[in-house]
């Protein structure tokens, strides 16, 4: 089943709500949505790795190729990031049960848009 547009946004707008720093999907600025879009992506097709560490790689590789990068703070003009560091997996718990709450919601919204998701 191909994925429509429509409904890969419907999921990347679940991703954004359910980020640390929720705003509007109409507010977002396109870096923004194309991580939470990698995200959601990544949360319907995960498995092998947790699904915590599925989506946060997703979100890593999205800000990286975009040009983001380590910052001692947030500044969308130096695309400078606190959290782009290098991941290897584990999580610590509290940052593993706000990605897998995250994860989780997107999955319950594909089902229910009829989408196949990865057991």
């Amino acid at each position: 089943m191909t994925m429509r547009p429509d409904q890969l946004e419907a999921i990347a707008r679940v991703a954004l709500a359910h980020d640390m720093d929720p705003t509007s999907w109409d507010g977002a600025p396109p870096w923004r949505r194309a991580a939470m879009t990698a995200v959601a992506l990544a949360a319907i097709g995960a498995s092998g790795l947790s699904r915590a560490d599925h989506a946060v790689s997703a979100w890593l590789l999205s800000m990286t190729t975009s040009g983001w990068k380590w910052g001692p703070s947030f500044d969308e003009r130096e695309r400078a990031h606190p959290d782009i560091v290098t991941y290897n997996g584990g999580l610590p718990r509290k940052e593993t049960a706000r990605w897998n709450a995250l994860v989780d919601a997107v999955r319950v919204e594909a089902k229910a848009i009829g989408l196949w998701v990865t057991e």
